[in-house]
C-alpha cells in the first residue's frame, strides 16, 4: 500500500488533523458540566478554562493536547505536500495555516471576553 516507509509516517501524521475539529467540540462537551450555566450559544469556549469553571484543567489540558495534535498534522501536511510534489511556496503557508488554523476561533473568544469585561458584551 505504501511505496516508502516514510509514506506510512506521513499518513499517520495526517490523521490528527482529521480529528482536531471533533476534539475541539468534544473538549467543550467534556468541560461544560464543570461550568455553571454554560451555554454553547452564550458562553465562549475559552471561559471553560478560566477561573469561572470548577475544573478549568479539563478544558486547558484538552486544548493543549489538541494543539500538539495540530502540530503533528502540520508536519504531516508539510511532508505530504512535499511527497506529492506540491510547489514549495505553498507548503509553508499551508502548514502554518494548519498549525494556527484555530487561532481565528481563539481570537473571537478573546474579543468576546474583552468586550464583556468592558461592559460591551453581546446583547
Amino acid at each position: 500500500m505504501y511505496s516508502r516507509p516514510a509514506d506510512r509516517l506521513i499518513n499517520l501524521a495526517l490523521w490528527p488533523g482529521v480529528l482536531v475539529p471533533f476534539a475541539y467540540y468534544g473538549i467543550q462537551a467534556a468541560a461544560a458540566p464543570y461550568f455553571p450555566g454554560f451555554s454553547f450559544v452564550g458562553t465562549t469556549a475559552s471561559e471553560l478554562g478560566s477561573d469561572l469553571s470548577r475544573r478549568p484543567a479539563v478544558f486547558n489540558a484538552g486544548i493543549m493536547a489538541m494543539g500538539a495534535a495540530t502540530l503533528v498534522a502540520a508536519a504531516g501536511f508539510f511532508f505530504g505536500l512535499r511527497r506529492i510534489g506540491a510547489d514549495p511556496k505553498w507548503r509553508g503557508p499551508q502548514c502554518g495555516l494548519t498549525a494556527c488554523g484555530t487561532d481565528h476561533e481563539r481570537q473571537q473568544d478573546r474579543e468576546s471576553l474583552g468586550e464583556a469585561s468592558h461592559g460591551g458584551g453581546r446583547s
